[in-house]
């Protein structure tokens, strides 16, 4: 089976493999305090061991044919993941989660990486529909989202247990129709 790579004008996105838990590891560890912020499992990465058990559940993930997880990665520094939470085969449907290292941040790397996995995943699939859900707060993913063309269909209230308390939730969605129609935005 093919190892999924997607290269930009300046990034390699690559599936991570067993050699790269301690770059993960310490790339999350340097950001703990900012992502803590907004994503639920930060504080279960203790180790490189945790670091690397992700990734062997991204290996079989991927194996399973239910999506798949990319380290991002800007010459041989490791500056984020994106992924793939799982695929609806019978509507044809994902949703993706990413994220990047704090000091890697504001420099356009999420719009790239993003837009990047949007193309690949419409032109090399049957999906009809990508969605991703952020936190209201997170101001920052939710103009990245609509930068992206994606649509803001609502908020769920409560819909994610983070290290402050419950936080609602922004869902968007990008549909295959909304990437042949906007596809200049996305190239």
């Amino acid at each position: 089976m093919m190892t999924v790579s997607i290269r930009t004008n300046r990034l390699l996105l690559r599936q991570l493999q067993g050699s790269d838990a301690r770059h993960l590891y310490e790339l999350t560890d340097r950001s703990r305090k900012h992502l803590e912020r907004w994503l639920p499992w930060v504080p279960s990465v203790k180790s490189v061991a945790d670091s690397l058990a992700f990734i062997e559940s991204t290996v079989k993930q991927y194996e399973r044919n239910d999506g798949f997880h990319l380290g991002i990665w800007m010459d041989v520094s490791l500056v984020g993941v994106i992924g793939l939470h799982e695929i609806d085969h019978q509507n044809r449907s994902t949703s993706i989660g990413y994220w990047l290292g704090e000091e890697f941040q504001g420099r356009g790397y999420m719009s790239e990486t993003c837009r990047a996995v949007c193309i690949f995943l419409f032109q090399t699939s049957d999906l009809n529909r990508i969605w991703l859900r952020t936190a209201v707060g997170n101001i920052k993913s939710q103009n990245l989202a609509e930068r992206l063309g994606f649509v803001r269909e609502g908020i769920l209230r409560k819909a994610e247990l983070l290290s402050a308390g419950y936080v609602d939730q922004c869902s968007y969605s990008l549909l295959r129709d909304d990437f042949a129609l906007r596809r200049k935005t996305l190239t």
